[in-house]
């Protein structure tokens, strides 16, 4: 790779190469509008390989932890839409609770103020009688 990194050390016919581990790479040029980065995710050459058994082996073992990852995964979906349905249970009691205690208010408030018509009628009576009385 280091090969292509020098524009001077670049064979004149080489358009573009691949590495050890299988990325494709372009060789450093004068008029160059482009780079090229080996891909580190792949520990084994992706395109070129000497034994494909290995190679398969590599491969099953890749697949392996990706069913072993989704599994994982789905699983933590599931615990996740648990939570979710509990708290959309628990939010639907909260929401109960706020209404009966808002309308449980509202009974209060209108009490409230029969009681308070009823001791200003109350009043207004007795003030007469007293009046009624004096005079």
């Amino acid at each position: 790779m280091s090969v292509l990194l020098d524009e001077d050390s670049v064979p004149q016919n080489c358009r573009s190469a691949y590495t050890k581990d299988g990325d494709l790479m372009y060789p450093t040029t004068s008029n160059q509008n482009f780079r090229s980065y080996p891909d580190n995710g792949h520990k084994i050459p992706r395109v070129l390989v000497l034994d494909s058994r290995s190679a398969i082996e590599v491969h099953k073992q890749e697949i392996e932890k990706s069913k072993q990852s989704l599994v994982e995964n789905v699983q933590k979906l599931k615990d996740i839409r648990s939570k979710i349905d509990n708290n959309r249970r628990e939010k639907f009691r909260i929401d109960e609770s706020i209404f009966d205690a808002k309308s449980s208010i509202s009974e209060n408030v209108k009490k409230l103020k029969d009681l308070q018509q009823k001791s200003i009628c109350t009043n207004i009576l007795s003030f007469g009688f007293m009046f009624h009385a004096n005079n």
